[in-house]
């Protein structure tokens, strides 16, 4: 190998090269949008034209030939006399090349966010309405594909014993409702008007296949015993949640990123006892029960929540973008 290809090579070598590469699983670019718009006065960049052009352009040309033995009079002597005229040439070649920015806008937005410290990284401590960063295991259910099996005898009656064996899955027994006590005129115990919690549970399934199924996720935050739940939507899926299921079950394996807006704290701590946030959601629901259907509802509520919602002890996020980071 010569020395100049040996310089080539080693010029070609010392390039810097990305070291690791995000794999986004999920990203609301609608939400993120709404965020990158604010930081632009000109509002959110949706596509990017680069175009190239060459051109050439060649002038009209005229040569005189003279040959043989001509006179300037033309008096005498023989020869010839020739005039050349060339027509003019132009032309010009162009390309055009059209970016999506969708995942630009998304890298775009997290350095935003980090360059402004805007970021919480971890639950713990956070306050609503932050960009939170939590990272850890991720499990994905798709409940939109077990709407129809609520009403099945074998998955009611292992719903009812499952209850009965562990009464503390709501967030509040019924006899916690003071309110409903003062109305009847009862100092503790059971109201008479409230039903059994297997006549609750009965109730909530017969109403639950009307209720919305969506698709869920819920992150193991890593070195915590911290759990952060959330919704998503199916349009912000790059892979569909039917291939995730089909593929993995409901744990998806490695360790991801979920980066959104905190918007619910835990109603219970780690060990079962209600949260602060658990005993306003216990004050603001006491409210409902004002009205037949209010009352109604605060019975079913915290039947039907753990079952298609949030978990009593789990952190509600907002999800932006759900990603993984790649390296070799």
């Amino acid at each position: 190998m010569s020395k100049s290809a040996e310089k080539a090579s080693e010029k070609e070598r010392d390039e810097p090269q990305k070291s690791s590469v995000f794999d986004f699983l999920y990203c609301d670019s609608r939400r993120i949008g709404s965020f990158l718009a604010q930081f632009d006065d000109s509002g959110l960049l949706e596509k990017v034209v680069q175009r190239e052009t060459a051109s050439k352009d060649t002038k009209r040309g005229i040569a005189v030939n003279v040959g043989g033995g001509a006179s300037v009079l033309g008096t005498g002597g023989s020869g010839s006399l020739g005039l050349n005229i060339t027509p003019s040439v132009g032309g010009s070649e162009g390309s055009e090349r059209t970016y999506d920015p969708l995942w630009a806008n998304a890298l775009t937005f997290l350095d935003f966010l980090d360059a402004a410290t805007l970021i919480k990284r971890g639950a713990d401590g956070a306050r609503i309405g932050q960009f939170v960063l939590v990272k850890g295991s991720l499990a994905i259910m798709d409940l939109t594909l077990f709407k129809g099996m609520w009403q099945l005898p074998a998955i009611k009656s292992a719903i009812v014993a499952g209850a009965n064996e562990n009464p503390g899955t709501s967030l509040k027994e019924p006899q916690q409702n003071r309110k409903q006590r003062r109305a009847s005129g009862q100092s503790g115990g059971h109201p008479a008007s409230v039903q059994s919690p297997t006549e609750t549970i009965e109730a909530g399934l017969a109403l639950i296949g009307l209720l919305p199924h969506a698709v869920q996720t819920r992150v193991a935050v890593d070195g915590t015993n911290q759990m952060v739940w959330t919704s998503l939507r199916e349009d912000a899926l790059v892979v569909s949640s039917a291939d995730l299921t089909l593929k993995h079950g409901i744990a998806i394996a490695g360790v991801w990123n979920m980066l959104g807006v905190l918007d619910a704290l835990p109603d219970k701590d780690a060990n079962g006892c209600l949260t602060e946030s658990g005993e306003s959601s216990i004050e603001w629901s006491s409210t409902l029960a004002d009205s037949p259907f209010g009352a109604m509802m605060n019975q079913l509520l915290p039947v039907l929540r753990p079952m298609l919602g949030r978990p009593f002890s789990a952190y509600g996020m907002t999800p932006l973008m759900i990603f993984r980071e790649i390296s070799a």
